[in-house]
């Protein structure tokens, strides 16, 4: 998902560790990943980490009471940004367009899971 940058290239930098999570990610994982969104569940690696706020309990470490968490740990400090679902869903609908520009054969999966994720969130197409 290395495009994504490109993609992105000029969005607020506040926003870097979605995108950061989203570049890191391999095309291999894309489809595994969105399913994990499509049940509201996060995913995360070493260093990127999305975190639903259904995904922890209110006295956990990480908590997140709405919204979406991104965190990018490979600097010196940890980054993360909390996003709103409609900032989430307006970015991971340009982030499926590139993924399917490479993968057309997946468009049919990607479009239901996104659609899914829609309708978590009682977001129309």
């Amino acid at each position: 998902m290395k495009k994504i940058v490109e993609l992105f290239h000029d969005i607020d930098c506040t926003l870097s560790p979605m995108i950061s999570f989203y570049s890191a990610l391999s095309d291999q994982k894309f489809l595994k990943v969105l399913h994990y969104f499509s049940e509201e569940t996060g995913y995360g690696n070493e260093y990127h980490i999305c975190t639903f706020s259904g995904d922890l309990e209110p006295w956990e470490e990480g908590y997140v009471e709405n919204g979406i968490e991104f965190l990018d740990g490979t600097g010196d400090t940890d980054k993360s940004v909390i996003v709103d679902y409609e900032t989430f869903l307006t970015y991971l609908n340009k982030i499926c367009r590139v993924y399917m520009e490479d993968h057309a054969h997946d468009k049919e999966k990607v479009m239901a899971l996104l659609h899914k994720i829609k309708q978590n969130y009682s977001i129309e197409d």
